[in-house]
């Protein structure tokens, strides 16, 4: 039977393929309607996003686990679960950085079923719904929300590239055109990957204070502050095993859509889509691939976010057994 940890690992090895590659793309292209080629425009954006302090985020994720099921121990509903349907996250809110703020849904998809939580942040007091009812938020729930954003700070696209030399990272970046993305012009800028050339530099990158280290102990550590049994702690031997996964795998394919406003090149939409097969053990133990698409819309750039306190919401002692349906909906180990 396959460890669910190699399982969640490969998950998140596929997310950090998708952040490495997000915003590279360093050889020559056509340029844009402005003048500029592909590589500048990407190189502009990646200052300019830094400005963005507010936004409304819809974003979607969905990955594939790919199998041979007579393998994959069917004993263990909560691994089978992982396998007949994609796994998938949806987000649809306003964010802002500063000061802190987020109005928006959170929804989970998992072995085809789906749940959906409200989430308000102000800074100081947050609020969880569910199925139309607010509920206050347990006292650490605050700090969960801090050790997630120090986490998935550390895996973001720009701490991760400032620390790498994305021009050894096998991209070729094109300009499509000016397209127009909710009523904004933009440049498209589309960027294609040489898969043995991009997991040749991870896997030398995989070192104990490297980037590509910290971004899988970002997504790990995100998780964990969420759910601590949900995922291994990373060690030196997860940090072996995980170049191990990348020295098993093939990607297929890998593509990232990007679509900068033409007026400062900040990012409104990206879109990728990875396919990666494995090979050696993990294929048979009955893993055999990944695929992952995922997309992401800003819109109401720098728009103040305002969050205003439900004035009917239950205590907090409330949410579990408002919640305990979930036991029954989603196989025990999926970490819902």
């Amino acid at each position: 039977m396959i460890r669910r940890s190699s399982i969640i690992l490969a998950m998140l090895i596929a997310v950090a393929i998708a952040i490495t590659a997000a915003g590279c793309g360093d050889k020559k292209s056509d340029g844009s309607a402005s003048g500029m080629s592909a590589p500048d425009i990407v190189a502009a954006s990646k200052t300019a996003d830094l400005t963005t302090n507010s936004a409304m985020v819809q974003g979607t994720m969905s990955v594939t686990l790919k199998g041979d099921a007579a393998k994959l121990g069917q004993d263990d509903p909560a691994t089978s679960a992982l396998f007949n349907a994609p796994i998938g996250l949806r987000i649809d809110g306003a964010m802002q950085k500063d000061p802190k703020a987020f109005d928006g849904t959170v929804t989970a998809v998992i072995g085809g079923k789906e749940v959906t939580f409200g989430l308000k942040y102000d800074g100081t007091d947050a609020w969880i719904g569910y199925k139309d009812k607010w509920y206050e938020t347990p006292a650490d729930f605050k700090d969960t929300l801090s050790q997630i954003e120090t986490q998935a700070t550390a895996a973001s696209p720009t701490e991760i590239q400032s620390q790498l030399d994305t021009s050894k990272m096998g991209g070729t970046a094109t300009v499509v055109g000016t397209e127009q993305i909710a009523g904004v012009e933009t440049d498209h800028v589309s960027t294609t990957f040489d898969g043995p050339v991009l997991l040749k530099y991870m896997g030398e990158q995989m070192t104990a204070d490297g980037a590509l280290q910290d971004s899988i102990t970002g997504a790990l550590g995100a998780a964990s502050a969420a759910d601590p049994s949900a995922v291994p702690a990373i060690d030196e031997s997860q940090l072996a095993a995980i170049k191990d996964l990348l020295a098993s795998m093939t990607i297929g394919t890998l593509k990232l859509d990007a679509w900068y406003q033409t007026s400062d090149h900040r990012t409104v939409q990206e879109e990728i889509t990875l396919s990666m097969t494995f090979v050696a053990t993990l294929s048979s133990m009955g893993l055999e691939g990944v695929d992952m698409t995922g997309k992401m819309t800003l819109s109401n750039l720098d728009q103040p976010v305002t969050v205003t306190a439900p004035a009917d919401a239950l205590p907090a002692g409330q949410l579990d057994a408002a919640t305990a349906e979930l036991e029954n909906l989603f196989p025990s180990g999926t970490g819902l």
